[in-house]
């Protein structure tokens, strides 16, 4: 990637994928189509390829199957409570690296790909929220990948399905959490959006700031130094690491299914929050 951005140059866009991925006929047309809307970087779809995936047990699909709806229903509750414009729905929960790409001068300023045995695409990603670039991640980006279960990457995709053939895993994926913890937190990036907008001296900044603060369990004047910071992703990522409200618990896959009906419960309270009311009209 950093020799990519050599030859990219500043002003240039770097898409890269996996050496076992086949990138769908229209993977660059419709990446540049996303940058052409806005973004500074683009996630893909890594989808297994359909003759491998029938060789996997259904076991296999049904706990991929169930997570992924669990995250997408989390990441609606984000959509309607905090709605992004550069990623607006619908869109998908994937950050793998078979499908990423980025202008270069963001992928300078997000500090490369981070030096990481695992999870590079991860890491990658929250450094690009870090420094608040525009993330897309399109429905009609995607790739093929192979359904192998002996990968070299250890704690990969491969070494995942692998260890789920033995027995399935007792927590879900770390980045789940329950649904009302979602809630709390989507509502709380969006209190501290709407506090950014504002100068800290227009009057009732003080009086929302406060009532954001004994919401977080946070002393003021932490929020007040938060605030402060350059980049809302690196303040938001600082409030998210002090605040014992948003500390991240894992889920238990027992309890997946009680966390699907709260969440799309939720989901269906911000749907119904939103609707515009009519007027009645006496006939």
């Amino acid at each position: 990637m950093t020799r990519a951005a050599e030859l990219a140059g500043p002003e240039g866009i770097m898409l890269t994928t996996d050496a076992d991925a086949v990138v769908a006929p229209d993977w660059l047309a419709q990446t540049l189509a996303a940058f052409a809307n806005g973004a500074d970087a683009v996630c893909g779809r890594a989808l297994i390829d359909p003759v491998e995936a029938a060789r996997l047990p259904a076991c296999l699909h049904e706990d991929d199957r169930a997570e992924t709806d669990y995250a997408t229903m989390l990441d609606r509750i984000h959509d309607l409570a905090d709605p992004d414009p550069h990623d607006p729905w619908p869109r998908h929960v994937e950050h793998s690296g078979a499908s990423i790409a980025v202008r270069t001068g963001l992928y300078h300023r997000a500090g490369g790909i981070p030096a990481m045995p695992l999870g590079e695409d991860r890491g990658f990603l929250a450094a690009l929220r870090r420094v608040d670039a525009a993330i897309r991640h399109a429905p009609d980006v995607w790739v093929s990948v192979s359904g192998r279960i002996a990968g070299r990457a250890r704690g990969g995709m491969a070494d995942t399905m692998a260890r789920r053939l033995i027995r399935q895993d007792e927590m879900l994926d770390e980045s789940l959490e329950a649904a009302m913890i979602c809630l709390h937190r989507a509502q709380a990036r969006a209190a501290l959006h709407q506090l950014r907008e504002q100068p800290m001296r227009h009057g009732p900044w003080r009086a929302r700031a406060e009532r954001l603060a004994r919401r977080l369990m946070l002393p003021l004047s932490t929020l007040i130094a938060t605030c402060a910071e350059p980049f809302f992703g690196l303040a938001w990522e600082r409030l998210e690491a002090a605040s014992p409200l948003l500390r991240r618990r894992p889920v238990r896959r027992a309890g997946l299914a009680a966390e699907h009906q709260q969440a799309a419960r939720i989901v269906l309270r911000l749907l119904h929050a939103q609707a515009p009311v009519l007027p009645v009209l006496d006939g």
